[in-house]
C-alpha cells in the first residue's frame, strides 16, 4: 500500500507454469552458420602461423565448427561440449558418453594450468549415452585426420589442452560467429540449438527426444519442447493418416 491513502492494489502474478514460447534455430540462420565456420576453416591454415600464438586460427575456427556440429546435430548441452574427453566418443556406434569430468584441462593462452570440472545434469546425475546421427559420424570420421597424437579433448588445442577454461568462453566465440551472420538476437546463444534439436524429436516420438536430452522425467521433456501449437496438431493428425 505503501504511503497512498486509496484502495489497496492486488497485483496477479502469472502462473508458474506459464513459460515463454521456446525460440529456434530457423534452417536458412543453420544454414549461414555452418557456411561461416566452413570457410573460416577453409582460409586458414591448420599448422602454428601466428608468432607465438601455441595455436593457429585455423585450428581455432575448426574447433569452433566441431563445437556447432554437435550443438546443433545432438541437442548437447553447452557444458557437455565443452568437457568432452575425445575417449568418451564412440565414431563406430555413434555414442557419446557424458559423464562427471575432474581433471586436467591443460594451459590457456597465457600458459597458466586449469582444471576442467563438470557434474552431469538430468536423470539424477547419473552417467548416460548421446547419440549420434549419420552427417555427426561422417564429420567425425574426417576429422580424425586431423588431430595429432598428443590430443586428449573434443576441443584441443593440438597439445592435450581445452580450447576454453570455461564453457562461457565457448558460447562467447560461438556468438561472435552468430554476430558475423547477422543471425544473433534471433534464438538463444547455444540452448536453442538443443531446442531445434529436442523440439523436433519431441514431433517424432517424446522418449526419444527424452533420452538424448538426459531428462530423468518425460514431464520435463514435454513441458519444454513438445508443439503446443493448433498447426502443430493438425500437422501430426495428417500424418497419421499417410
Amino acid at each position: 500500500r505503501g504511503l497512498g491513502s486509496g484502495p489497496l492494489i492486488i497485483l496477479e502474478m502469472p502462473p508458474k507454469s506459464l513459460k515463454p514460447p521456446v525460440r529456434v534455430w530457423s534452417k536458412e540462420s543453420s544454414k549461414k552458420m555452418k557456411e561461416r565456420l566452413q570457410k573460416m576453416v577453409e582460409l586458414y591454415p591448420l599448422e602454428k602461423s601466428r608468432g607465438h600464438y601455441r595455436m593457429s586460427k585455423g585450428r581455432l575456427y575448426l574447433n569452433h565448427l566441431r563445437a556447432w556440429m554437435l550443438l546443433e546435430n545432438c541437442g548437447l548441452r553447452l557444458s557437455e561440449v565443452w568437457s568432452l574427453p575425445l575417449e568418451n566418443i564412440d565414431v563406430s556406434n555413434a555414442e557419446i558418453r557424458i559423464s562427471d569430468i575432474d581433471s586436467d584441462g591443460g594451459r590457456n593462452n597465457r600458459g597458466k594450468k586449469f582444471k576442467i570440472r563438470f557434474r552431469v545434469k538430468g536423470r539424477y546425475g547419473q552417467e548416460r549415452i548421446a547419440y549420434m546421427s549419420q552427417d555427426v559420424v561422417g564429420f567425425l570420421e574426417e576429422d580424425k585426420a586431423l588431430r595429432g597424437p598428443m590430443e586428449r579433448w573434443f576441443l584441443d588445442r593440438g597439445d592435450g589442452s581445452n580450447l576454453y577454461a570455461n564453457p562461457n568462453a565457448l558460447g562467447k566465440a560461438l556468438e561472435r560467429h552468430q554476430e558475423s551472420c547477422g543471425i544473433k538476437g534471433e534464438a538463444k546463444r547455444t540452448h536453442s540449438y538443443r531446442a531445434t534439436v529436442l523440439t523436433e524429436l519431441c514431433r517424432i516420438n517424446p522418449y526419444s527426444a527424452q533420452q538424448q536430452a538426459g531428462h530423468a522425467d518425460i514431464s520435463t521433456t514435454i513441458n519444454s519442447y513438445a508443439a503446443k501449437t493448433p498447426e502443430n496438431v493438425k500437422e501430426a493428425l495428417n500424418l497419421i493418416k499417410k
